[in-house]
């Protein structure tokens, strides 16, 4: 896999991953319309169990297969590592729905404070096991390089379900119960389509040697990926226990929502990332030429998106919400900006990975995940919802801070490349979104959209400069054709 091939699977995972933000975005002025912030309230607080669910039942095979998969160059190891990775999920899927069955009251009222949402738990944790178990298929296929199928089996089935709930809480007048039966019916689709396009795995042997190593390897990703959900989650969870009260708790789980758009494209881009950057694990020093041109690029471009999130929060908000849900313009480009740092922290990874490190990211990731939960507990009183977007996205920055000290600290040869051209634009994207918040906050949204075009304009002179020279075109031509290899 070459830059341009890199350059041609982020697009496709990312219009992919952007159809169903689409849909997201289409549908909000109806949900809005039909479920109250409260109901949203609940819908949020489900979501963060199920980002529990998947941390913990999904074994942390997300990161050791990929690591497993890569090491073998057979057909045949390949294979057995996400069966592997199928059967060992399924058991933990099968023992999630086992434990909702028999404790669902029990974690409804942890999680909402009331017993009335038993019902939503139990369907709920059925979808998240359907999730987890097809997510080692849909692995498979971003590994083979079947992007238009990984996205017809991923982003294609979450748009099933989000009709799905569109049309059975407009039809059946159940309100959150619908909502968690269309995500239902999404994640069953999910998981036949994943198994259909894996057809050719049925005859394929366990391996137990296969399997260990993916549990060596995965099991200390899991408190990682648990630290990832408290910092991300902090201020969902304090907000419906602060003053401000659940309803807060719905107004920021829509703005988290939007700004979750730029996750749709930061995972675009992690999708194709993973197997490339995977390729120069047996030769790391070809790699930091090649992965400071990509984190540089991405930083520019994925940064200059962060900037449309600040620019367009507040208009889009008022177009497509009721007016009781308008002030959650404020976290949506805090929270956008929160998710660009996730790919950032992608592109810092390939050291610890490549040196079998896995460990060192529960490490990190649980410093910033204490330091989220601080931060929000004293922000959410002051700014409420605002407070808890900036927290996450400060937690998310200093998880990227502390990755990039540590690979510079054991000078992994992978990423031994300079930073400072985007550590400024980093600055220059702060700045400009920092800026646009004030405009936001001081002018009418006529007024402030003069102001965001001139932000725009100055940004495109910023990234301009910060692009490479155009004599060195061909040196960057070369890099494409010196890199191609055969998937």
């Amino acid at each position: 896999m070459n830059l341009g091939s890199l350059a041609r699977d982020s697009t496709v995972y990312a219009l992919g991953n952007g159809a169903r933000g689409l849909a997201q975005l289409i549908t909000l002025p109806v949900f809005t319309f039909y479920l109250t912030p409260t109901e949203f309230g609940v819908i949020a607080l489900l979501t963060v169990f199920g980002v529990v669910c998947r941390a913990l039942c999904g074994l942390g095979f997300s990161v050791s297969t990929a690591v497993i998969y890569f090491r073998g160059a057979t057909d045949d190891h390949r294979k057995e590592t996400i069966w592997s990775a199928l059967l060992a999920t399924l058991a933990a899927g099968t023992t999630l729905i086992v434990l909702a069955v028999l404790f669902s009251e029990f974690i409804s009222y942890g999680l909402t404070g009331s017993l009335n949402y038993a019902n939503l738990v139990l369907l709920f944790s059925v979808s998240m096991a359907l999730q987890i178990t097809a997510y080692p298929l849909i692995q498979n296929l971003q590994f083979r390089g079947k992007p238009f199928k990984y996205i017809t089996a991923f982003s294609g089935t979450g748009i099933i379900g989000i009709v799905a709930a569109l049309l059975l809480v407009i039809f059946t007048d159940r309100g959150i119960v619908s909502w968690v039966e269309g995500i239902l019916f999404g994640s069953a689709t999910m998981f036949v389509l994943a198994a259909a396009f894996n057809h050719n795995l049925v005859n394929t042997r366990l391996n137990l040697t296969v399997l260990f190593d993916q549990i060596k390897l995965g099991f200390p990703v899991i408190p990682s990926l648990l630290f990832l959900f408290v910092l991300q989650s902090a201020g969902t969870y304090l907000l419906q226990h602060s003053e401000h009260g659940i309803g807060a708790v719905g107004i920021y789980g829509i703005g988290y929502n939007l700004g979750l758009a730029m996750s749709l494209l930061v995972t675009g881009f992690i999708t194709a990332w993973t197997p490339f950057f995977q390729t120069y694990a047996l030769r790391p020093t070809e790699a930091p030429n090649v992965f400071s041109r990509v984190h540089l690029l991405y930083t520019l471009t994925l940064g200059g998106v962060t900037i449309l999130f600040f620019v367009a929060a507040r208009p889009v908000v008022l177009l497509l919400t009721e007016p009781a849900y308008h002030e959650a313009y404020r976290v949506v480009g805090i929270l956008a900006a929160a998710q660009f740092l996730v790919g950032t922290w992608s592109l810092l990874a390939p050291g610890i990975y490549f040196s079998g490190r896995t460990y060192v990211q529960s490490v990190i990731q649980g410093i910033a995940a204490v330091t989220t939960v601080g931060i929000t507990a004293l922000l959410i009183p002051v700014v409420g919802i605002e407070g808890a977007a900036l927290a996450m996205l400060i937690g998310t920055l200093l998880m990227c801070l502390l990755l990039a000290r540590h690979n510079k600290a054991n000078d992994y040869v992978a990423t031994k490349y300079s930073l400072r051209s985007v550590y400024l634009c980093l600055l220059i994207i702060g700045a400009a979104g920092s800026i646009q918040r004030i405009l936001d906050e001081t002018l009418t949204p006529l007024q402030a959209m003069a102001g965001s075009i001139v932000i725009i304009i100055a940004y495109c002179g910023f990234a301009t400069i910060l692009l490479p020279p155009l004599n060195n075109a061909r040196s960057l031509f070369n890099t494409l054709i010196r890199y191609d290899q055969k998937r």
